[in-house]
């Protein structure tokens, strides 16, 4: 029997840290049948590669024997509305506990001194609904211990049953005539326990939907239907009813519910989350528009080519989203780290207890076993990664740059040389046949009709200027070279001067050849395998601004261009731009060895080409609406030709990891000291309430200082 292989992405609740993500992770790897397991901490959610046996209720029934939910439950006790309310029975708590230490004004028959049974049974009966408060932290501690996935949770859930079991030792011995111990009652710490925890979630679930809001409002960018046009009379349709060819109409003020391409009409339209791009785009008959932007001040009509998961913006979500599933190298090495975390936690507080029960008294020894406990925070260790990443990747995306694999964000730091291809990259690609020659009328001719299948540049270019076509049989590319095809029973060949070299042919046209290639002018021979039939001479145009990118990038890299041009147009181009590393006539191959040998190298090119290079690249960037190959290959996809935005790619990248590291070093110092001042063996010592807001600011300021990626600017 043949076992299908599935993929699936669930959407999991209740996962509030690292070791919550990495234990569902193996608990999920560890059964049958399943063969691969991601599970992403800030999108919450577990992409499952898995065999035909298992179901999606198989999978859904994992994750709730790992102590977490499959579905978006709606957490009531998780609002500020309810903490609040919390906030203001804890501190009424505090009050009467710690209010004769200030010598403040308690009522007598709460007053632990003069009425100790109804202040133990005031303590008691005000934490009790803190316990139902923060059910979802205590139940999510206790199965998760059971399935051997312990977490922050499991932290919690044993200091504060230890601390509340304890106090409820102490209170009935309170009530038995011991009065003394009422100053052994530690009830309101479990209670304040929970609620620092509650507010450190509410904080780090703010700065989550912060950090993922680029990436949710991509997926949410589409209307839910569409107008189009049937038998001239407007149609509202469901989006997902929307079929290829059919007319769409889109007025003012509305988003284009698909890709397509107008036929009537004029209008700017925003494409501004697509592509960054700030200024309106006008768009006007025969222009393509893509799904997600907004029509501005007239009405268009456009037919449908691209829908539903087939459109740019799909695309563009599943990029990001996929790349947000891969674990960085970085990333990978910290959930290491944070896998040990917890049992380690478990390990030193046990012998804080043990020590201070020795040395001290049972009391001592509980208050302090508690305080290690909940001043850990794998929080932290868990988000310093994963959310700095989220952040980056989304502030790429607002400027249209696309990033594929987490990897390249890290990678980014360890650039040494940058290589860029020539056509489409450096230049505009807008390229003219600017000279002729050729023995016959029809050779414009066969040399369009062979280009018209190809997407090379040129051979736009070309049937740009020569629009008639007949028909070619048998087409074949040739990578690097050029092409042939058989019109008429006859084989041509459409290529550069190296193309030519490897039929052992002699141009007729050296003299105007070696004229053109000095001007930095490309050639394009046609002929046959006895003779040359004509020679194109092309032109490209120099993007805007790249002169001074170039110099920019020249400040901290070494700035290489590869093409498959000769030397000398090559040349001619990069001495205009201030390149003086040229690599001419580079095939697909030479530009992989190149890409190869210039490691660490960022690599950037649009052409099918590229591919390779961009593939073996340390980081591939490729320009979308290029190559879909070259797209394929590459780590990082810009939506426009916008070379400008590569210093910022470098600076955005940089900075990701300057904040990782910092979150790092902050996660690990912060344990290091908290544990040591928890573990009352210092003149400074903390109590089980300073504790857990410690801990409560250690994720925060983790969260804010990821969220800074935001404010790059350009």
């Amino acid at each position: 029997m043949v076992k299908l292989m599935n993929k699936i992405t669930l959407q999991v609740s209740g996962m509030t840290c690292s070791a919550c993500s990495l234990g569902l992770e193996r608990y999920l790897q560890k059964q049958e049948h399943i063969k691969e397991v991601a599970v992403n901490l800030i999108l919450q959610t577990a992409t499952i590669t898995y065999e035909s046996p298992l179901t999606k209720k198989d999978l859904m029934r994992f994750v709730e024997e790992a102590g977490f939910t499959c579905e978006k439950r709606k957490n009531k006790t998780l609002s500020w509305k309810t903490f609040f309310v919390f906030l203001l029975l804890g501190l009424f708590l505090m009050y009467i506990s710690m209010g004769p230490m200030f010598h403040l004004p308690i009522p007598d028959f709460l007053h632990k001194e003069t009425s100790p049974i109804n202040y133990a049974w005031f303590l008691l009966l005000g934490t009790i609904p803190f316990l139902f408060y923060g059910i979802d932290i205590l139940k999510s501690g206790i199965k998760n211990f059971l399935h051997g996935t312990s977490n922050m949770d499991t932290l919690i859930t044993f200091g504060v049953f230890v601390n509340f079991f304890y106090s409820m030792y102490e209170f009935i011995l309170v009530l038995m005539g011991n009065f003394g111990e009422v100053h052994s009652l530690y009830f309101e710490s479990s209670a304040f326990i929970l609620l620092f925890v509650k507010l450190g979630r509410l904080i780090d679930r703010d700065n989550k939907t912060k950090a993922v809001d680029t990436i949710q409002n991509l997926v949410t960018i589409t209307p839910k239907k569409g107008t189009i046009l049937k038998e001239d009379k407007e149609v509202q349709i469901p989006i997902h009813e929307v079929c290829v060819h059919d007319k769409v109409f889109v007025k003012p003020g509305e988003v284009f519910p698909v890709d397509g391409i107008v036929l009537e009409g004029k209008s700017h339209v925003d494409e501004s989350l697509l592509t960054g791009e700030s200024l309106p785009v006008l768009k006007k008959e025969k222009d393509k528009v893509s799904a997600g932007s907004i029509n501005y001040e007239g009405t268009i009509i456009y037919e449908a080519l691209k829908v539903g998961k087939d459109s740019m913006i799909s695309h563009i979500t599943k990029l990001v989203v996929s790349s947000l599933e891969k674990k960085s190298t970085i990333e990978k090495t910290a959930d290491k780290m944070s896998r040990y975390f917890v049992p380690f936690i478990l390990g030193v507080s046990f012998l804080v207890f043990l020590l201070h029960f020795f040395l001290h008294d049972f009391a001592t020894a509980i208050n302090y076993f508690v305080t290690t406990l909940v001043v850990a925070c794998p929080c932290a260790l868990g988000l310093a990664t994963p959310l700095a990443m989220v952040v980056s990747v989304g502030t790429l995306s607002k400027k249209g740059i696309l990033v594929k694999n987490s990897d390249a964000i890290e990678n980014l730091s360890k650039i040494e040389n940058i290589l860029l291809d020539k056509t489409g990259t450096l230049t505009t690609g807008k390229i003219s046949v600017v000279h002729e020659h050729y023995i016959d009328k029809n050779v414009p001719l066969y040399l369009s009709s062979l280009e018209k299948n190809s997407t090379h540049p040129l051979a736009i270019a070309i049937t740009k200027k020569y629009s008639d076509f007949v028909k070619v049989k048998n087409f074949k590319n040739h990578s690097g070279l050029g092409i042939e095809g058989k019109i008429d029973n006859q084989t041509y060949y459409a290529g550069s001067a190296s193309f030519l070299e490897k039929f052992s042919l002699k141009s007729p046209y050296q003299k105007e050849e070696k004229e053109y290639t000095q001007k930095g002018y490309m050639i394009v021979y046609l002929f046959t395998e006895k003779e040359v039939l004509g020679l194109f001479a092309l032109r490209d145009e120099i993007k805007k601004d790249m002169v001074d990118i170039i110099k920019e990038l020249q400040k901290d890299y070494q700035v290489s261009m590869v093409t498959g041009d000769n030397e000398v147009s090559a040349r001619v181009i990069a001495s205009e731009l201030g390149i003086s590393n040229v690599y001419a006539g580079a095939s697909p191959e030479d530009k992989e060895k190149i890409a190869l040998e210039a490691t660490p190298s960022l690599m950037m090119g649009d052409g099918i080409n590229d591919a390779p290079a961009l593939k073996t690249a340390t980081v591939g960037v490729s320009v979308y609406g290029g190559s879909d190959v070259s797209a394929d290959s590459s780590d990082i996809v810009f939506l426009k030709e916008d070379l400008s935005l590569i210093p910022y790619l470098f600076k955005v990248g940089k900075k990701t990891m300057k904040i990782i590291r910092e979150n790092l070093f902050w996660a690990f110092f912060y344990n290091i000291i908290m544990i040591l001042l928890a573990s009352g063996f210092l003149p400074i010592t903390l109590n089980p309430m300073i504790a857990s807001l410690a801990m409560t600011f250690s994720s925060i300021t983790v969260a804010l200082n990821s969220l800074r990626l935001k404010k790059i600017s350009n």
